[in-house]
């Protein structure tokens, strides 16, 4: 679940990923980052990028 919220946030927003990685319940961004690797195989730097273009 805190994925899911870290995602829509990362994607809808312009907040910091360390706020985003806070705010979703991760400890730090860098325990967000290896979440995100292991369930989408990206880093969360890519959907927000990917959002940007869209």
């Amino acid at each position: 679940m805190r994925l899911v919220a870290a995602r829509l946030m990362i994607e809808e927003t312009r907040h910091p990923m360390d706020q985003i990685a806070l705010e979703s319940g991760f400890i730090d961004i860098r325990r967000m980052r290896e979440a995100f690797v292991r369930q989408y195989g990206q880093p969360p730097q890519t959907p927000r990028r990917l959002a940007k273009a869209a």
